[in-house]
């Protein structure tokens, strides 16, 4: 028996480019075609010489911190409209 609902729609976590950079970083099969991660690079503003790191390197970091970000932006967002809603049931949906 499946442990997942297989009508469930899917969610992708990450772009396609990410999702390059990530295959390549942890140095897993991927198809020839598409994009070049120099392209990829180029397009993210990743410089080509990076001393002590490499690029590839740099560019999980940075897709690891924008989705840290991405979450913590949304965990604060909720907990604001939860104090929000939380405050207004307490005043009777009034103003208090």
């Amino acid at each position: 028996m499946h442990d997942y609902c297989p009508d469930a729609p899917s969610v992708d976590l990450f772009t396609a480019d990410e999702e390059l950079v990530v295959t390549i970083w942890f140095e897993i099969d991927h198809p020839s075609y598409g994009p070049r991660i120099d392209d990829i690079f180029d397009g993210w503003n990743i410089p080509s010489e990076i001393p002590d790191y490499r690029c590839i390197d740099a560019a999980v970091a940075q897709i690891l911190l924008e989705r840290l970000l991405r979450a913590t932006a949304l965990s604060l967002l909720e907990a604001i409209l939860i104090a929000g809603l939380a405050e207004k049931s307490s005043c009777g949906l009034t103003t208090c």
